[in-house]
């Protein structure tokens, strides 16, 4: 039995305040009285066309178990809304019900800092929704209506997303096949993480970017051609899949992050500087043979990232240990025993950007009784993930036997 002015639902969720939304039906947060817990609760009449569709939808999302979703806990087909002690009925409900998550929208926190996100954070933070809505297609379930407030950052920054299975069935999907509208919207928001502006028009809170923009450094200085360049091809079709867009956002931390600039930086100067001393045929022999691997190896994966061939494998090219081009290197070429490492490094892509970095020295300090270990998981995929592992610096390009 509610209280007087108690407005409950269905006979059990406890209406308390209604939220903003950009949904365009009533949007509440209620107190499931079942269960003592807060829910999200989204009504609409049920005398309302979009009802079939938005009740099949979100049973279909409800399948999606996934905590970087927000949960869909429950579908009611048609209720009331109780009033007080005499139990007035409202009209019926269709309602959907889902997680109430205390967070923040990327819209609002663009707005709210008045900062757009460094390269790199935006890399990752698209990655991480990326490879959210890999799994979510693997399930047949699209989201067809991505915007910035579906990207919620709950306590401890942790990334949810949310209005699959409801957003695209009230408000009506992105033009394209399913697989392209997701990975248009993501390109979309990317440029938005790093501009602040959307490109297509005004959405959420966002203002539309200047007429005639086509990629993100024409808004904003500071923006590598790593960026441009996956922006352009989450909007020309080139990625297929949402799994080859998480590959090259992948491949895209690494490429933009400082550290592997400073690392090409150094090995370039390495290969290519020439220090005038005399040397015999043989060493001029072996330093000829040595710079032509490195240009070899260069090109190709320079060659790699042109063709886009991220599609071949559910792990990012650059994360995998692939054989090196192969070149006629004589036999006085060859490392006559172990090569010396000069630096170690954990390498998590696709996540926070460290993996276990205390105990990364462990595996090259010669002692069989200790070891570096990834960080734990709880599932076996990882998280989502498609790989960590360590980076070895060999301080110049060097042949490799195994």
């Amino acid at each position: 039995m509610s209280k007087s002015g108690e407005q409950i639902f269905a006979n059990r969720y406890l209406l308390d305040v209604q939220v903003g939304s950009s949904l365009s039906t009533p949007v509440w947060r209620a107190m499931d009285t079942s269960l003592k817990r807060w829910v999200t609760l989204i009504l609409l009449p049920a005398s309302d066309l979009r009802g079939t569709k938005v009740l099949n939808s979100a049973q279909a999302a409800a399948a999606n178990p996934r905590r970087d979703v927000i949960a869909i806990l429950d579908v009611i087909p048609k209720a009331t809304i109780s009033t007080g002690d005499n139990s007035e009925q409202s009209e019926p409900y269709l309602a959907i019900v889902t997680e109430w998550l205390d967070g923040e929208s990327l819209d609002r926190r663009l707005i709210r800092t008045g900062e757009v996100f460094s390269p790199t954070d935006a890399l990752a933070l698209a990655g991480s929704v990326a490879n959210t809505l890999v799994h979510s297609h693997s399930l047949g379930i699209f989201h067809q209506r991505l915007r910035p407030h579906n990207i919620i950052f709950a306590e401890g920054q942790e990334v949810r997303l949310s209005g699959l299975g409801v957003d695209s069935s009230l408000l009506g999907a992105d033009g394209g096949e399913l697989a392209t509208q997701d990975i248009r919207a993501l390109g979309d928001i990317l440029f938005s993480m790093v501009t602040g502006v959307w490109p297509k028009g005004t959405v959420d809170a966002l203002s539309a970017a200047p007429v005639g923009v086509t990629v993100p450094s024409q808004v904003i200085g500071g923006v590598r051609e790593t960026i441009d360049a996956i922006y352009r091809r989450t909007q020309d079709g080139s990625f297929q899949t949402m799994r080859q867009l998480a590959d090259a956002l992948a491949v895209g931390q690494v490429e933009n992050s400082d550290d592997f600039q400073s690392r090409v930086g150094r090995i370039t100067s390495t290969t290519v500087t020439w220090k005038g001393t005399v040397e015999n045929k043989e060493t001029r022999i072996r330093s000829s043979l040595m710079a032509l691997v490195a240009v070899l190896i260069f090109g190709w994966i320079g060659w790699q990232l042109l063709t886009s061939n991220f599609h071949k494998s559910d792990t990012p090219v650059a994360i995998l240990a692939t054989p090196l081009p192969t070149a006629s290197v004589s036999e006085s070429a060859q490392p006559s025993g172990p090569l010396q490492i000069m630096g170690i490094a954990d390498f998590d892509p696709q996540g926070d950007g460290i993996e276990n970095t205390a105990k990364v020295k462990l595996a090259i300090d010669g002692n069989v009784k200790t070891q570096w270990l990834t960080a734990s998981y709880k599932r076996a995929s990882m998280s989502g993930k498609t790989g960590v592992g360590l980076v070895l610096d060999l301080g110049s390009p060097r042949p490799v036997g195994s």
